[in-house]
């Protein structure tokens, strides 16, 4: 097997523009003013090394997807603020991701099966880390699951439509910030409810903000949730937008109206779509990286609603969001860009809310 790190010397790392995932001052305090700690202490006793061969009749991952995912995670993890991996320490984290990569490009350059998918070759190759979900953590915020279990919620990128100009269909813009002194300061200081009144259209925020796109209040909201939208313009033409930097309002899990929600975030405009978390559709995970860390491969497990068959999926902890700020009974999965609802919900009916879940390492 070590010949596949040869790979790695071929088939370099892909460059792309990374954030690093922190959070600022003012959402940290906002959460301690809510009692919230973003640490958790006790992240260790819902992981457990299982000592079982994990079985499935099928695993439902593409390999080449898969491993754009692992080339992407390794560039989060070049900055320094994404490596503070709370259970497993960078080093293996990256000697895993790396033996995945090379290990998917070695069998697709000797046209054979993908070993990724066979069930034995993980058992053989890999730790399995059984991760139990905080059940009275979940319990708190009206999620139920089973011992054992992880709560499964999944997202996507929808295509929304929009404008080039304020008009009384589209009245709402995705801002971006131009201004060193609104990105330090001002922006604390504005909730979404303030940004909807019209705050950021008086001339005080002049040259400190810019509208990138006018869109409607369903798609505001729908760009705030998922996190990156494709935008249908009047001509035709699709642009890609995604978050950038918050309003340091700390996500509040006991508002369940997302409209109610004061989290703002200010976007920036995806010239170039070619390597992002919209061609990764299938294969990422966000979750709470604050106390698991990025870069993690997870396999969850569950009995396919359909088919009745036991299956699992591969993927890699690569996002996050408010929502899992000391979240470890959940994951949400991220299936991609789609062109309508129900093209979603089918892709999505198949999985059942509780699976099991596993972190990869490379043994």
């Amino acid at each position: 097997m070590k010949s596949l790190y040869k790979l790695l010397i071929i088939f370099p790392l892909i460059i792309i523009s990374t954030k690093p995932f922190t959070i600022n001052q003012y959402e940290a305090l906002s959460l301690k003013k809510k009692g919230i700690s973003i640490k958790n202490p006790y992240t260790s006793k819902f992981l457990k090394l299982t000592k079982k061969k994990v079985t499935a009749f099928k695993i439902d991952t593409n390999p080449i997807t898969l491993q754009k995912a692992a080339k992407y995670s390794l560039e989060l993890l070049k900055d320094k603020k994404n490596t503070k991996n709370r259970i497993i320490n960078t080093k293996k984290v990256k000697e895993t991701l790396r033996f995945i990569i090379a290990l998917i490009e070695n069998d697709k350059k000797n046209k054979r099966p993908f070993r990724i998918l066979n069930t034995n070759f993980l058992n053989k190759y890999f730790k399995f880390i059984r991760w139990s979900g905080d059940i009275q953590n979940a319990k708190k915020h009206g999620k139920i699951i089973k011992p054992g279990s992880i709560y499964l919620t999944h997202y996507a990128t929808f295509e929304i439509n929009g404008n080039y100009k304020q008009t009384k269909k589209y009245p709402y813009a995705l801002y971006q910030i131009i201004n060193k002194y609104f990105d330090q300061d001002l922006r604390f200081k504005i909730s979404k409810q303030n940004v909807l009144r019209g705050r950021l259209n008086l001339p005080i925020y002049k040259n400190k903000v810019k509208p990138l796109v006018w869109v409607t209040r369903q798609g505001l909201e729908e760009a705030l949730m998922q996190g990156t939208t494709i935008v249908k313009m009047p001509n035709g033409k699709k642009r890609i937008f995604c978050v950038n930097k918050n309003n340091g309002f700390a996500y509040d899990q006991n508002i369940k109206k997302r409209e109610n929600q004061k989290r703002y975030w200010y976007f920036k405009e995806l010239k170039n779509n070619n390597f992002n978390i919209i061609n990764l559709g299938k294969t990422v995970f966000a979750g709470d990286i604050y106390n698991i860390g990025l870069g993690k491969i997870i396999a969850i497990r569950y009995k396919n609603r359909i088919n009745k068959k036991i299956e699992m999926r591969l993927g890699i902890l690569a996002d996050s969001g408010g929502a899992f700020v000391n979240n470890l009974y959940q994951l949400d999965y991220y299936g991609g860009a789609f062109k309508n609802h129900k093209d979603f919900y089918s892709w999505v009916k198949p999985m059942p809310r509780n699976v099991q879940s596993f972190i990869l390492i490379k043994k």
